[in-house]
C-alpha cells in the first residue's frame, strides 16, 4: 500500500503492515509533494521588471501591462518609477530568503528524488484493480504519481464536504479516472 500521509495513520487505524510512505514519514525523513520544486518555481519572484512582451496580448494583459507602465506626452510607455523603486524593494527583501529556500527545497528534493522515482516507476509497471484514495486532497504537487496509475483500475475516493467533492471530481476527469466518490462518513458506517 501507498500513503501519502506524513504519519502511520494507515497502519494504527486500518491496521495496514505494509507502507510505502511517498512523502517519507514523521519516523524518519519527511519529502514534499513530488512536484513541489517545479510548482514552486512559478511562484519565485522574479529578478526582472516585467517588459512590455511580457504581457498577454488581451484586454487583461494590457490593463495589467498599463498597471506598470505609463504614457507620457509623445505616447510612449515608460515603467513607473514608483513601482520600479516598490518592486527592487520586494527584490532585496525577498531575494536571499528565496535563494535559501530554493537551495534547501532543492537539496531535500534530490535526497527523495530516487525514492520518488522508484515509486513512480513502480506505480507504472503494476497494476491495480482497485485504487481506494482516503484524506488526499488530488493536488497538483503529486500529478507525476496519480498519472503513474493505471486508469483501468476502479478508483474509490471519499470527501469530506461539497468543496472537497467539487475539486475532486475537477482533478479525477483531468486524471481520467473511472472513480465513485463516497463521503467520508461512509468510512465509519
Amino acid at each position: 500500500m501507498f500513503s501519502f500521509n506524513y504519519t502511520n495513520v494507515v497502519e494504527e487505524i486500518y491496521g495496514v503492515k505494509k507502507v510505502l510512505h511517498i512523502h517519507g514519514n514523521i519516523n524518519n525523513e519527511i519529502f514534499l509533494g513530488c512536484d513541489t520544486i517545479d510548482k514552486l518555481k512559478d511562484v519565485f519572484v522574479t529578478g526582472e521588471y516585467p517588459t512590455m512582451g511580457s504581457f498577454e496580448k488581451s484586454k487583461y494583459g494590457l490593463q495589467e501591462m498599463m498597471r506598470y507602465y505609463e504614457e507620457d506626452e509623445d505616447h510612449e510607455l515608460h515603467p513607473k518609477e514608483t513601482y520600479v523603486r516598490f518592486f527592487k524593494e520586494i527584490m532585496e527583501r525577498t531575494q536571499d530568503s528565496e535563494i535559501k529556500l530554493r537551495e534547501l527545497l532543492q537539496r531535500k528534493s534530490k535526497d527523495s528524488l530516487l525514492c520518488r522515482q522508484k515509486t513512480i516507476e513502480t506505480l507504472k509497471k503494476a497494476h491495480y484493480d482497485e485504487v481506494i484514495i482516503i484524506g488526499h486532497s488530488l493536488s497538483e504537487v503529486d500529478e507525476s504519481v496519480f498519472y503513474a496509475l493505471n486508469k483501468d483500475a476502479k478508483f474509490i475516493c471519499y470527501y469530506h464536504d461539497d468543496e472537497d467533492l467539487r475539486i475532486k471530481q475537477k482533478a479525477i476527469q483531468k486524471f481520467e479516472w473511472h472513480c465513485d466518490l463516497l463521503p467520508s462518513e461512509e468510512l465509519y458506517a
